[in-house]
């Protein structure tokens, strides 16, 4: 009897004990790899794409770079200070009057002897949670901030420094796998652009226009040694998706050819750049 005793006070222990150990790994597991709910990590991510394919044989794009500073708690969620860098090369073709020509404005040359133009744009945006709890995996969070595109090309007159706008967006991700963080970015990009049209109209330069582009990105971002984070992500980029005014041929008389190109579109997907990115932080 004492036996039997001493057996049911012993697999008593046990159970309680497993039981304090399951709530025990449970309450570290909410924490998302924090050591206490007041922690905060902080740290510079380095991401960099490389374009997979192009949707225009003309056009190409150096890969893509963006360094963050990220932080992060168990309490506040996630935010970040990010700096990018998107370059992109397009090739112009010589415009002879003809009433076949299937080229557009955006497809042809601005200026003499210029086929090729380079297009960069940087990047300055913020990251903040909009709806997080502590404890909740899911987090939802706005992206916002500014861009100045850089033009250049060899006999091009002008200056591209008032082609600024604002990249405007969301995010949302969940701590539901951690270490392993699904996420989906979209970003909208709203300003002053480059104009081939203007340019080749006008006849005075780098001419711009207020235009709209997008970046879509998702992947997962995953955690090793809570300290260490890697990423792999899927994105695809148009910054010169919509023109507000596009470039429209000037009227001709009945029966005479124009010596302008074709009419550009509202919508364009020439620029339309689908890359794979990988990105390495340390969160001190």
């Amino acid at each position: 009897m004492r036996n039997k005793l001493k057996s049911l006070l012993t697999l008593s222990f046990l159970a309680l004990m497993t039981i304090n150990l399951k709530s025990f790994s449970a309450e570290v597991e909410d924490l998302n790899g924090f050591d206490a709910k007041s922690d905060l990590r902080i740290g510079p991510i380095l991401t960099v794409g490389v374009p997979i394919s192009v949707n225009s044989s003309n056009i190409s794009y150096n890969p893509v770079i963006s360094l963050n500073l990220h932080g992060e708690s168990y309490i506040f969620g996630s935010s970040g200070f990010e700096i990018g860098w998107l370059s992109l090369n397009r090739g112009f073709s010589q415009y002879q009057p003809s009433a076949t020509s299937t080229l557009k404005f955006s497809d042809v040359s601005p200026a003499n002897q210029i086929t090729k133009i380079t297009k960069n744009l940087l990047l300055i945006t913020l990251s903040s949670p909009m709806f997080y709890k502590a404890g909740n995996n899911f987090e939802f969070g706005w992206l916002g901030g500014i861009f100045n595109q850089f033009v250049s090309a060899e006999g091009l007159q002008g200056d591209s420094s008032g082609n600024l706008g604002l990249n405007l967006g969301a995010y949302v991700k969940s701590y539901q796998l951690y270490p392993f963080v699904p996420y989906i970015n979209a970003k909208g990009l709203f300003g002053n652009l480059y104009d081939n049209g203007k340019t080749i109209q006008e006849a005075s330069g780098q001419k711009a226009s207020l235009k709209g582009g997008y970046i879509l990105s998702g992947g997962f971002d995953f955690y090793f040694s809570r300290r260490i984070f890697f990423n792999v992500g899927f994105n695809m980029t148009n910054p010169d998706f919509y023109t507000f005014s596009p470039t429209k041929r000037r009227i001709v008389q009945t029966g005479q050819v124009s010596s302008e190109p074709n009419d550009d579109q509202n919508v364009s997907f020439d620029e339309v750049m689908t890359s794979i990115s990988g990105s390495f932080g340390f969160l001190f």
